[in-house]
């Protein structure tokens, strides 16, 4: 069963993100940041990291969100990776690179095609939305820089946001990137599925 995502204007919206990558580009500490506030320290990841699905409940333009969190291992392995089990649903992903690893900013392309070849690609009867998120900004110097990370999501067609999990820097609009890129995708969806009204001409 579908994640429930109510296009009723007032209900509370109920979008499920999963955060992929690589490994160590910050995916759980981007969470952390993102869901507490704070950055972890190694020695405080037991004490926050109690699961791999969390919930947050923000207001975005004046419409409660109930917002389901998936922290994936790696998009690119089948295996282990929350991403791909058969019982979740991702309305939207965030997918990150680090700016002091060029390797996995190379692994974009094979990543965002492996997320649009999910074999159950559309949900809700739409794809997902996808964000590619620049993680450890903070980091000097960096090897990826914000003109590549800006050029790779134009010719990927997707929204782009750098973000420091240390600093909080962009870390609540890489989220509300997605959930309005969420929005926005529901909201065709749902136009596009509207039956249309025939126009007819009377003569007086």
């Amino acid at each position: 069963m579908a994640a429930a995502d109510s296009s009723t204007p007032y209900a509370i919206r109920q979008p499920h993100i999963a955060i992929v990558g690589p490994p160590r580009v910050g995916k759980t500490s981007l969470l952390v940041s993102y869901a507490y506030h704070q950055f972890p320290e190694p020695s405080q990841l037991a004490e926050l990291i109690h699961d791999e699905v969390y919930r947050k409940s923000p207001v975005i333009d004046n419409v409660p969100n109930c917002i389901t969190i998936l922290d994936a291992v790696d998009v690119l392995d089948r295996e282990s990776s929350i991403f791909y089990s058969p019982d979740v649903h991702a309305h939207g992903i965030l997918c990150l690179y680090a700016v002091d690893d060029r390797t996995s900013f190379d692994a974009l392309d094979e990543i965002i095609a492996a997320v649009r070849s999910h074999p159950e690609p559309l949900i809700d009867g739409r794809p997902r939305e996808i964000v590619i998120v620049a993680t450890k900004t903070d980091v000097d110097p960096a090897v990826v820089s914000s003109d590549e990370g800006h050029a790779k999501a134009a010719a990927l067609r997707v929204p782009f946001v750098e973000t420091s999990a240390k600093t909080r820097h962009g870390v609540d609009l890489a989220f509300v990137t997605l959930i309005r890129s969420i929005d926005a995708a529901r909201e065709a969806h749902a136009a596009a599925s509207r039956p249309q009204l025939r126009h007819r001409c009377s003569l007086l």
